[in-house]
C-alpha cells in the first residue's frame, strides 16, 4: 500500500477552526478533502495537547551521569595511550557498562581527540634547567646578534628503524606538547653519524663521521669543516654554538 501523504499544517489548522465554529466533522471533512476519521484524530490531538503539530521528542535518555563522565576523564588522563576498548574495561570496573562508541562520544564531548603523538627528545631535568638558563642569558639578543651565531652539532640518522605508524594518544588541542601526550625519542640510536653547521646566513659544511667522536676527531672536524664554513659566511665577528655548550 502506498504511504499516505502528510497533511499540511494549514489544513490541520483549518479543520480545528471549522470545528470550533460548530461545523459537523462530516462537513469539515468534505470541505478540506479528507476522511471524517482524519478530522476526528486531529481534533482529538488538539484537545489533548493544545496543538496540531507533533510535540518535540526529548530523545534517548543519556546512559551516563556527570559523575561517571568524570570517572572516564580520570581513566583517560591516567594513560592517554589507552584505546577506547581498554578504557571501556576500566570504566566497567567502576560499574559503567557502555559500548566503545559511547566511550568515544564522551571523550569527544570533553574535547579529547585521538591524535598521533608529537615526537620530542627525551630530556632529563638537568637538560631542561641548562637549556632554560642558556635561553634566559640571551633573551635580550637582537636579530643582528643571532645572525653572527654559527650552530654546529652532530646527530645520528636512523636507517630502517622507527615507528612509521606512530603512537596515538587522547588529548585536547592545547595539550599536544604536554609530557603525557608526547612520543619520546632518543638522540643517539645506532645508525649513521652526521656533523654539520648553519647560521642565519645559510648552511655550512656537512660530513659523515665514520668513527666514534673523541677529542681528536672533534678537533679534526672543526679544523676541516667548521673553520672553512665560518670563513665563507663571515668576514669578522662570530660566535660558535656547538653540542658542547649543552644545548
Amino acid at each position: 500500500m502506498a504511504p499516505t501523504r502528510e497533511m499540511s499544517l494549514e489544513t490541520k489548522e483549518r479543520i480545528v477552526k471549522l470545528l470550533e465554529e460548530g461545523n459537523p466533522s462530516r462537513m469539515v471533512a468534505k470541505d478540506v478533502g479528507c476522511s471524517q476519521s482524519a478530522v476526528s484524530k486531529i481534533w482529538t490531538k488538539y484537545k489533548q495537547h493544545g496543538m496540531v503539530v507533533k510535540a518535540k521528542r526529548t530523545g534517548r535518555r543519556r546512559k551516563t551521569s556527570k559523575r561517571q563522565d568524570k570517572q572516564l576523564k580520570a581513566i583517560c588522563l591516567e594513560n592517554r595511550k589507552s584505546t577506547t576498548k581498554q578504557m571501556k574495561h576500566k570504566w566497567e570496573e567502576v560499574g559503567v557498562n557502555v559500548c566503545d562508541r559511547t566511550v568515544r562520544n564522551r571523550l569527544k564531548e570533553m574535547g579529547f581527540q585521538y591524535r598521533k603523538a608529537k615526537r620530542k627528545p627525551a630530556l632529563t631535568p638537568k637538560h631542561k634547567r641548562t637549556r632554560l638558563q642558556w635561553a634566559k642569558e640571551r633573551q635580550s639578543w637582537t636579530v643582528d646578534d643571532w645572525m653572527k651565531v654559527v650552530f654546529s652539532d652532530e646527530s645520528r640518522i636512523c636507517i630502517g628503524q622507527g615507528d612509521d605508524a606512530g603512537t596515538f594518544v587522547w588529548c585536547r588541542s592545547s595539550e599536544i606538547y604536554e609530557e603525557a601526550c608526547l612520543k619520546k625519542t632518543t638522540k643517539f640510536p645506532q645508525s649513521l653519524m652526521i656533523w654539520g653547521c648553519m647560521s642565519g646566513k645559510g648552511t655550512g659544511e656537512m660530513t659523515v663521521v665514520n668513527s666514534s667522536i673523541n677529542a681528536q676527531v672533534y678537533i679534526d672536524i672543526l679544523d676541516s669543516f667548521l673553520i672553512p664554513s665560518i670563513e665563507q659566511m663571515f668576514v669578522a665577528g662570530w660566535v660558535v654554538v656547538t653540542s658542547s655548550t649543552q644545548l
